[in-house]
């Protein structure tokens, strides 16, 4: 009888199993599990895992030049010292040397040294990530990756244009991205893509459960775009400062932003922005709140120019380019790197790969390149540092100028008077001619460089390729610093002209910049001008440009 009762109910439930494992996956949820499955593929290749050279510690990184450069975070690399060791998904393992440190935002920039070419990931756009994006999280966590092959979470970002306070610390996480995607211990320094599989983050800080070390959903990734506007200053081999603005500002009611204090000294307060402006917009951003400026701000490096829109009561919005200054004391950072970073200890086979000095992450390759930039300059003179240089033109307002360039001697003539100066003292206080911001001392050192090279100066050092912002191109930067004065010098990428020097006799005052520019007025090709400027004005527009560096009179 049981039998009876029992046999419809399986034939009931029989049509009702072959439905629910019958029909196929809608072309949609297929074609969605195809494309992370693609993405997948595509990112995992770039991603390496970090260890120090016992094998110990660490986390993760990305590859972001075929070269083998690569990204990770200070706190990874902190516990490694210069050199590292770096595995990838191929199965290898290969040494790695420091090449760059950013402690205030958490980033390391490393080389692995293999010579080959690596695989390296597509560098996205993090302005245009949105909440709600999928996002994928991949890397070695709680050093899983016995095999070297990383491990790849999914989820979504929380929150984009996020910032992390420093909390009794430097570092500061500004303009990051939120997510729930899993970063646990070992994430750190690897790479957050998007769907499409570009590269829009370095992870770094999470927060993790009291009773143990993992994730609870809420992991912050350093902005792709943050770190690319670092990369060349990394590249250079310092330690590299992030930039403030020389102002504080404060949010009143609904978007609304003021500056509450500013630096009389800062080049904020020379470019006319002043206290009660209302910050309008910051590097092509609207701002609505103080975060919000700072969010953009913490994001640049320093000597980075900014354009910075303000309205004043009563008045019609005007913008102002500002040039960043750094946002620590001078040796804070170093001094956190002495503490942190690893000790080299013993003789590794890449040693010559790394050289120390204070105040660099890696000497050595600031120093090579340093001198790779001013030796292939096409205005280097291999001439004796002792014969001078005589420089001549027309001015509309001076008339005829000559300037002689001496080791022991800088004079200028016109036809309203003659000035001179002695490049041998302390230069800082030398400012002739008057209103010029330097001039002759600016030109002095112009010399020394073109003529004995780095060596003739007292402190060289090369600081990037920095990024000026407005409609100027990035340039390559040599910094000297020399006789109490501070002189920087700019390299067109393409070709290595010296281009242009901004030469700085105190932080309180406009440099004096020169600029070395094609005259298409000039008598033939390859005629120059001499323009130099002193703030929003120009001070001197050299025309008919002549040049001796024989000693002789042109």
């Amino acid at each position: 009888m049981w039998m009876k009762r029992l046999l419809p109910l399986v034939l009931f439930a029989t049509p009702l199993l072959t439905r629910a494992s019958g029909p196929e996956l809608h072309p949609l949820l297929l074609q969605a599990e195809r494309s992370r499955v693609q993405a997948v593929d595509k990112v995992t290749p770039a991603t390496i895992a970090v260890f120090d050279n016992k094998g110990e510690g660490g986390g993760s990184g990305v590859i972001i030049r075929s070269d083998g450069l690569a990204v990770t975070n200070f706190h990874v690399v902190a516990p490694c010292g210069p050199f590292m060791s770096c595995g990838l998904p191929d199965g290898t393992v290969v040494p790695a040397v420091l090449l760059g440190l950013d402690p205030p935002g958490d980033v390391a920039l490393i080389r692995l040294l293999d010579d080959r070419e690596y695989p390296v990931a597509e560098i996205g756009d993090s302005d245009s990530a949105a909440a709600g994006d999928e996002v994928y999280v991949v890397g070695n966590p709680f050093l899983l990756a016995e095999d070297l092959q990383p491990t790849v979470t999914h989820g979504v970002l929380s929150g984009v244009h996020r910032y992390q306070y420093p909390a009794d610390t430097i570092l500061e996480y500004a303009d990051c991205l939120q997510t729930d995607a899993a970063i646990n211990p070992g994430n750190s320094g690897g790479p957050l893509y998007n769907a499409r599989g570009q590269l829009i983050g370095v992870n770094g800080r999470a927060s993790f459960e009291k009773r143990g070390r993992v994730n609870v959903g809420v992991g912050y990734a350093i902005s792709i775009n943050q770190v690319m506007r670092f990369v060349s200053a990394l590249e250079s081999g310092r330690v590299v400062d992030h930039a403030r603005l020389g102002l504080t500002v404060r949010t009143l009611g609904r978007r609304r932003v003021v500056i509450d204090a500013i630096d009389s000294d800062s080049d904020a307060f020379r470019r006319g922005l002043r206290y009660g402006d209302q910050v309008l917009r910051v590097a092509g951003r609207d701002v609505g709140s103080a975060n919000e400026v700072q969010n953009i701000i913490a994001t640049y490096p320093p000597g980075s120019r900014l354009a910075v829109r303000v309205r004043r009561p009563g008045e019609e919005p005007f913008e102002a380019r500002v040039r960043l200054e750094r946002a620590h004391a001078p040796g804070r950072l170093e001094s956190i790197v002495e503490e942190q970073l690893a000790k080299l200890s013993g003789d590794p086979p890449v040693a010559h790969a790394y050289e120390a000095r204070p105040g660099f992450a890696n000497y050595l390759v600031n120093r090579t390149r340093r001198d790779q930039i001013v030796q292939a300059c096409p205005q280097r003179v291999e001439a004796a540092t002792d014969q001078p240089w005589n420089l001549s033109g027309r001015d509309d307002t001076r008339g005829t100028v000559v300037m002689r360039l001496a080791s022991d001697r800088a004079s200028f003539a016109s036809d309203r008077g003659e000035y001179w100066i002695d490049p041998t003292e302390d230069l800082s206080g030398q400012r002739d001619p008057p209103g010029s911001g330097g001039l002759l001392a600016a030109l002095s050192l112009w010399r020394t460089l073109l003529t004995a090279g780095p060596d003739g100066l007292q402190d060289c050092y090369y600081l990037g390729q920095l990024p000026r912002g407005g409609d100027e191109q990035s340039m390559e930067c040599i910094v000297a610093n020399h006789n109490g004065a501070r002189a920087e010098f700019y390299f067109v990428p393409k070709d290595l002209r010296l281009a242009r020097v901004e030469y700085f006799g105190d932080d309180e005052s406009d440099p004096c910049v020169v600029r070395f520019e094609q005259d298409a007025d000039g008598p033939g090709p390859g005629a120059q001008r001499v323009v130099v400027s002193v703030g929003e004005s120009t001070w001197l527009n050299l025309r008919q440009v002549k040049l001796s560096t024989t000693g002789e009179a042109p």
